[in-house]
C-alpha cells in the first residue's frame, strides 16, 4: 500500500501547546502516525475509548511499519475533517517528532451500467366479452 509521508501542522495539544499538522483529512482517510519521544497521549487524545473497537479494521496496516522502540504507532481515521485515534500502541505525550503517513486511495471510477431497455408489452386486444360486455343483441323489428 502506498503511503505518501506529509508534515503535520496545528494539531492542538491539551496542554496548551500545538504541533505542526497538514490540511485536514477528507472523510474516512486513514492515516498512520509515527511518534518519537512520546510520554503520555492518552490525556491528549480522549477520543480513544469510542473508537478502539474499530482498530482491528487497521491492525494490519500498522503492523506493515518497522516496529521501533523509540517510536509509539498509532491509526487514526479521519470522520469530518477531524482526526480521532484508534489505537495507541506504547506510551502517550505529543511531541515535536511527528510524522504522519496518509493513504491515499485512487477514486474509483464507478462502472456505468447499461440500463437495461424494458421492451414494452402489447396489450393485447380483448375482445367485448372478457371485458364483461353483453354481447350486442340484434333487434327484430318483423314481430
Amino acid at each position: 500500500m502506498a503511503f505518501v509521508r506529509k508534515p503535520i501542522h496545528n494539531l492542538p495539544t491539551f496542554a496548551g501547546t500545538t504541533i505542526d499538522q497538514g490540511p485536514l483529512l477528507e472523510k474516512g482517510e486513514l492515516v498512520v502516525m509515527r511518534l518519537g519521544n512520546i510520554n503520555n497521549l492518552w490525556w491528549w487524545l480522549k477520543s480513544v475509548n469510542r473508537v478502539r473497537c474499530v482498530f482491528n479494521i487497521f491492525r494490519g496496516l500498522v503492523n506493515t511499519f518497522p516496529m521501533n522502540k523509540e517510536v509509539t504507532d498509532f491509526a487514526v481515521i479521519s470522520t469530518t475533517g477531524i482526526m480521532t485515534c484508534l489505537w495507541i500502541n506504547g506510551s502517550d505525550t505529543p511531541s515535536d517528532s511527528m510524522v504522519a503517513y496518509y493513504k491515499i486511495e485512487k477514486k474509483k471510477k464507478k462502472k456505468k451500467k447499461k440500463k437495461k431497455k424494458k421492451k414494452k408489452k402489447k396489450k393485447k386486444k380483448k375482445n367485448l366479452r372478457s371485458q364483461r360486455y353483453a354481447p350486442f343483441k340484434s333487434i327484430s323489428l318483423s314481430n
